[in-house]
């Protein structure tokens, strides 16, 4: 009778994963590499690029390697900001096979706590928290024959590993490679240098940097990148399309990209920034507390966090799926469609804005809040 107990609660619990869908397991997943330990790495070196943009690279403090990541995930970074711990999840901006040091760039946001904090705080020697490598932006290798990478900004961060891990491949298996940078001052062009010089040795990469507000003295490409310009420049609409920069921006090229015949199998993104485009004052109840946004607020988590309320959040676009809350009452407009399917009544925080005032509760899984 026991053997049979245990047979059929097995055959329940593999009827009961193969009915989740492939996006139920992505956010397991993706739930299970946030509790993973952190590592803990010290600041071997620190350049500030422009007064709000720096790089560093991050080592152990032996000089151990690091564990690997395919080009595009990121990290996220742990650090207690006015009595609270708070994580942000910042792209890998090196590739190396065998990394012994992660590089992150690192922008200086007017109303992020967490980045001001880092600024002031991450000079070398300093000890810091990063999670393992993670995320579901990364390089797709197979079968590619060129890749067009596009960039917005601090979004130039993932690309560049993808330049380092196509660069690492052998001559015969290396596909064309071309990079639009944008961004509104030629300050902010994070790793130029680096790029140019790399076109200008290597046959199989471009590099195309436009900027929106440049000098007088600036020769380069003026304006705001469009599908047309990509595609003149980056080739077949048979390329594969790696794209990173804010919302704004990405849904315009995607939206563009696909009029003009790129499949939908080949664009590939990941945003930062959301953004509503204005406040709005409808009140929010969790935990007991109320709350309502001010003029500006860009989304519910940032309504939420400037309240003092605690809410996981990595990626802060609605990737890593840490912000979810359970809708109890009221009306949300999502500012993007979730990344992955949700159970019903959840919406991540980080996503939307209320329509009607709200009554929030926790995600729990198992017994334990989804808070830190």
């Amino acid at each position: 009778m026991g053997a049979a107990i245990l047979l059929a609660f097995f055959l329940a619990a593999a009827l009961a994963l193969m009915a989740m869908t492939g996006d139920g397991i992505r956010l397991l997943v993706a739930r299970r590499r946030a509790n993973r330990p952190p590592l803990r790495l010290v600041v071997t070196e620190r350049v500030d690029l422009t007064p709000d943009l720096f790089r560093v690279r991050l080592a152990r403090a032996d000089g151990r390697r690091l564990p690997r990541f395919q080009a595009g995930r990121h990290v996220a970074v742990r650090a207690q900001v006015d009595g609270r711990v708070l994580r942000r999840g910042y792209s890998l901006a090196a590739w190396s096979p065998r990394p012994r040091a992660y590089e992150l760039g690192i922008r200086r946001e007017t109303r992020g706590r967490m980045s001001s904090h880092l600024h002031a705080q991450l000079t070398p020697g300093a000890g810091v928290e990063v999670s393992p490598p993670a995320g579901a932006f990364v390089l797709d290798l197979q079968d590619a024959r060129r890749v067009v990478l596009v960039a917005g900004g601090i979004g130039i961060t993932p690309m560049r590993a993808m330049v380092h891990r196509i660069g690492c491949l052998p001559a015969r298996a290396r596909p064309r490679v071309v990079l639009f940078q944008a961004a509104r001052l030629e300050a902010d062009l994070a790793w130029a240098d680096e790029f140019r010089a790399l076109a200008e040795e290597a046959p199989w990469f471009r590099y195309y940097p436009v900027l929106s507000r440049p000098a007088a003295s600036w020769s380069g490409w003026r304006g705001r990148l469009d599908a047309k310009c990509i595609l003149a420049e980056g080739g077949s609409a048979a390329a594969d399309f790696y794209l990173c920069a804010r919302e704004e921006m990405m849904q315009v090229l995607i939206g563009q990209l696909r009029q003009a015949g790129v499949a939908p199998e080949r664009l590939h993104w990941e945003s930062f920034g959301i953004n509503a485009g204005g406040g709005w004052h409808h009140p929010v109840e969790i935990d007991g507390r109320r709350i309502a946004s001010s003029e500006g607020t860009p989304t519910l988590l940032h309504a939420l966090e400037a309240a003092g309320i605690d809410v996981t959040a990595e990626c802060r676009s609605g990737e890593c799926g840490n912000c979810r809350l359970r809708l109890e009452k009221g009306e949300v407009r999502w500012l993007r469609q979730a990344p992955a399917a949700l159970p019903a009544g959840e919406i991540l925080a980080c996503c939307c804005v209320p329509v009607r005032p709200l009554k929030l509760s926790r995600v729990r899984f198992g017994t334990e809040a989804e808070t830190r």
